[in-house]
């Protein structure tokens, strides 16, 4: 798809704000949304025929125009335009959608107490956004780990992505940080994320790969997808993506990990107690219960 990259970091914001303004019952289509809006506390997979949210090559781009620019208005102009269309998507995270929020509060306040309500509850608060040519076609509610959602059946794109309201704010503040440190514009604001305890440290636990299939395991997902793959005959691509995963950045720690028998190999996520750890806090911190035997993990050695 032949785009600039204007015309994609545009559209892009504009799909964050659609996501965002989803949860709060500001979007009212029946031809965009299936099922009933619900704020996002967990995982959500974002699925596109095309790459997304690739901030540092847009950086890339304009620090080289930047350089080649003296007094380029219309460049000044497409910055400006960036920062504050970005900086009013981080406002919206800030206000609506961290700690103190209505909505947030409503989730923690309802959560259910056992486990399989509580799990029940929590797949409900994700969804599936599927993406056409940098457009939203379907935000589905409450299918994060199933390929159909009240007879609607998608297929998945060639980008897959699992994503959480601060990863997109940070795509916001990155972009913001980039235009107000470029030093062309003068700006009058720059606004900053307002962090939920449980989003510190946890922007490169995402990027890794081992963090999403870690709290699969944690909430006990992964076990009953490797259970069903083995009494199935079903692949680990497979299960991978029924999960909700990139079959490329997250199947070797999804397999690793079920088998638990290569004590040293780094995808294996049980030879590393840190990490477990993490996972554990972040559960615990978030109201997701911790199935036992995740928990019992962190009594090795």
């Amino acid at each position: 798809m032949n785009m600039t990259v204007r015309e994609r970091i545009d559209r892009e914001l504009v799909i964050i704000d659609t996501i965002f303004r989803s949860q709060l019952g500001e979007i009212n289509s029946d031809r965009l949304l299936i099922g009933e809006p619900k704020y996002l506390r967990f995982l959500f997979s974002v699925q596109s025929d095309t790459e997304l949210f690739k901030i540092e090559s847009y950086i890339s781009h304009y620090s080289k125009r930047i350089e080649k620019s003296i007094n380029n208005t219309l460049l000044q102009n497409e910055l400006r335009g960036y920062h504050k269309r970005a900086n009013e998507l981080i406002d919206l995270f800030n206000f609506k959608l961290t700690e103190e929020s209505v909505i947030v509060k409503a989730y923690r306040d309802n959560l259910p107490e056992s486990f399989e309500e509580k799990l029940d509850y929590q797949n409900q608060h994700s969804a599936v956004v599927l993406v056409n040519h940098l457009k939203i076609s379907k935000i589905i509610f409450g299918a994060f780990n199933s390929f159909q959602k009240d007879g609607f059946s998608w297929e998945t794109r060639n980008h897959n992505y699992v994503s959480t309201n601060y990863e997109l704010a940070i795509f916001c503040e990155k972009l913001c940080r980039f235009v107000a440190d470029c030093g062309i514009i003068k700006l009058k604001n720059n606004n900053k994320l307002s962090f939920d305890s449980t989003d510190k440290g946890i922007e490169k636990c995402f990027e890794s790969g081992w963090f999403e299939v870690g709290l699969k395991f944690a909430s006990g997902e992964a076990q009953l997808a490797a259970n069903r793959k083995n009494q199935e005959g079903l692949s680990w691509d497979y299960v991978t993506k029924e999960l909700g995963l990139d079959p490329k950045k997250h199947r070797p720690y999804l397999s690793e990990t079920w088998n638990d028998t290569n004590k040293t190999s780094d995808k294996n996520i049980y030879n590393n107690k840190d990490k477990v750890t993490t996972i554990i806090n972040y559960c615990e911190e978030n109201g997701i219960t911790v199935v036992d035997d995740f928990m019992n993990k962190l009594s090795f050695d």
